[in-house]
């Protein structure tokens, strides 16, 4: 805790000594300090959230631990937006503390909205992603555990029917059966999911990330930590 005070203090006195840096440094100052203490926050929250859900949906060993997932889906993109709304505020205290501006947050959102803008920032955006590591771990492992949905009694009966020799060849027939059509099913859940996942980061991500970005700004805009941009803020469309 003091090693963090003590970078948290440097960070802030480099910050607001905003005249003694030119604006390249002062980016390396918020990449380097700022941003790692910041992130840390967010990243442990959001291993929390994930560690309790994935402890909550291993006992349920039904359809709920693939529901389970859906509400860590949907609490990593609310710390992602926190993430966001944290270091803008934050960036904007500073800049109201220095009494100019430590970094300008307007030409941040108006890049982050182009290719070309956002091909600067690349380095920003993988930080802020590492956020969702532990949700698309979860994902794994709630691919990986659909066989435990089966129920249990079902599963009995399959391992009578193949390994009880006294159940007869129709029983055998009928466990192995079971069997095959259980592992067809769950090598095209696995396989759907990849497909899934593809899907969005091919067609769905740019369109995800430009949301989250607009209900950043549109909250930024409100609390008067940025500055209007030309056009108004309007939020993306995804076509489904």
């Amino acid at each position: 805790m003091l090693v963090i005070a003590l970078w948290t203090y440097l960070v802030v006195t480099f910050a607001l000594a905003t005249d003694a840096l030119d604006p390249e440094r002062r980016v390396l100052v918020f990449a380097l300090g700022l941003l790692p203490l910041v992130n840390a926050v967010f990243d442990y929250l959001s291993y929390g959230v994930t560690l309790g859900l994935v402890r909550y949906g291993r006992g349920q060993r039904n359809v709920l631990t693939g529901l389970v997932w859906v509400v860590d889906g949907i609490a990593a993109v609310v710390l992602l937006i926190g993430l966001g709304l944290a270091l803008s505020g934050t960036i904007a205290l500073i800049n109201h503390l220095a009494g100019q501006e430590f970094i300008a947050l307007r030409p941040v959102f108006d890049d982050l909205k182009t290719p070309e803008g956002r091909a600067g920032y690349t380095w920003l955006t993988l930080t802020l992603l590492s956020t969702l590591v532990p949700t698309l771990v979860h994902l794994v492992l709630v691919f990986l555990s659909a066989f435990t949905w089966v129920p249990t009694r079902f599963k009995l009966w399959i391992a009578r029917g193949i390994g009880d020799t006294d159940t007869g060849d129709l029983a055998t027939l009928g466990g192995s059966l079971a069997a095959a059509t259980l592992g067809a099913l769950w090598a095209a859940l696995m396989a759907g999911g990849l497909w899934g996942v593809w899907l969005f980061i091919t067609a769905y991500l740019k369109p995800a990330g430009l949301t989250v970005l607009w209900a950043v700004e549109s909250v930024a805009l409100s609390l008067g930590w940025v500055e209007p941009g030309a056009a108004a803020v309007v939020a993306p469309r995804i076509d489904i």
